[in-house]
């Protein structure tokens, strides 16, 4: 377990990389509730780079091969993002969550629709 990064992934360093080219300015790993990886203040936008086993991608699926302990530390950690994204948009905040393979299976797929909320968010 100490091995597992919590900053800057091999996902996270991709989305960065491409972040850049594209110009966006924007902070890493904000304090922001829920400690989003990125923050683009100008956009009023949050990402957040999620682990599929720590996130709980397709959660109801396996959640049955568990043990109790693991059960109950992936639940809270569901939980705990719904609460820190209802906080966030309270608060006026658009929040991205990404899954950390798909950015390294496609990293332009997730570009394009960080640009495409952008841009919307440019308009209002």
């Amino acid at each position: 377990m100490s091995r597992i990064k919590s900053k800057n992934t091999k996902p996270e360093k991709m989305l960065f990389r491409e972040l850049k080219k594209q110009d966006f300015i924007f902070k890493r790993h904000s304090n922001l509730p829920g400690k989003p990886d990125i923050q683009l203040s100008r956009y009023k936008i949050v990402i957040f780079v999620d682990g599929e086993f720590w996130h709980g991608k397709s959660f109801k699926y396996w959640k049955d091969k568990l043990t109790p302990f693991w059960l109950k530390k992936i639940g809270d950690n569901i939980k705990r993002d719904r609460k820190n994204d209802r906080l966030l948009r309270k608060n006026g905040w658009t929040v991205i969550h990404l899954w950390g393979r798909d950015i390294v299976k496609n990293p332009d797929k997730a570009l394009s629709g960080i640009r495409k909320i952008a841009e919307k968010a440019d308009f209002k």
